[in-house]
């Protein structure tokens, strides 16, 4: 698995164990990466684009 695979399983999982109010909390921040697999998330990725989204991904996971 790819560094960004890994982390949006990483949310997906999280996203399932979360509280109802914190699912709520958090749907905007992780919309993206729990509306699909982790692997079609990659397969739609840009070669060019995956610096980027691996930050976003970070930043998302650091506000928890």
């Amino acid at each position: 698995m790819s560094r960004i695979q890994l982390l949006v399983e990483f949310i997906i999982n999280l996203h399932k164990v979360l509280a109802h109010d914190d699912k709520e909390k958090y749907s905007n921040k992780f919309a993206t990466y729990i509306k699909e697999d982790s692997l079609h998330y990659c397969y739609r990725l840009k070669r060019d684009e995956a610096k980027t989204r691996l930050v976003e991904i970070g930043e998302a996971i650091a506000y928890l």
